[in-house]
């Protein structure tokens, strides 16, 4: 399968999230209190699914189990083909620097995982072996103090005391 096939297969069922070979991709972030509203990534000739489809998962996971952990998305979606491979990018945009927030943006990115995969698997042809997925969580540059503070959890053994 090529990147035409998987986007003609994929639009053939989800009709009302196509997927759009693209390249440049904007991923956006829309919240409120965003400041990194925006990261363009540039492929050679990517995918760029709609993680609406994702986001409106919500409602049917969260009536079948309890897990809060399908409550959040990523920003953005992209597969691009290299050396007869696929590389699945699932990207969220973090406005600072925080390690709580860089932990939410790994839930968020399992949850896209997840949710991809059971749609994924619903696309003729498709074939996870030959798809390697990739988190990428990009933030604002870390403040001054959020280095002191890594520079200072670094100097913290991993014995236990």
């Amino acid at each position: 399968m090529n990147l035409d096939e998987l986007k003609n297969n994929w639009n053939r069922i989800f009709p009302l999230y196509p997927c759009v070979q693209v390249s440049p991709v904007t991923i956006t972030e829309s919240g409120k209190e965003a400041k990194l509203t925006e990261m363009v990534v540039t492929p050679a000739l990517c995918l760029s699914f709609q993680t609406a489809i994702v986001k409106d998962m919500k409602g049917f996971l969260g009536k079948v189990t309890q897990q809060k952990a399908f409550n959040n998305d990523c920003d953005g979606a992209i597969i691009f083909e290299y050396n007869e491979k696929f590389y699945f990018f699932l990207i969220e945009l973090k406005s600072n620097f925080d390690t709580g927030k860089l932990l939410d943006a790994r839930k968020q990115i399992t949850s896209t995982y997840i949710k991809l995969n059971i749609l994924l698997n619903m696309v003729d042809g498709y074939d996870k072996s030959k798809v390697e997925f990739r988190g990428l969580i990009a933030s604002l540059e870390p403040t001054l103090d959020d280095k002191l503070w890594l520079s200072k959890m670094n100097l913290l053994s991993d014995e236990e005391p």
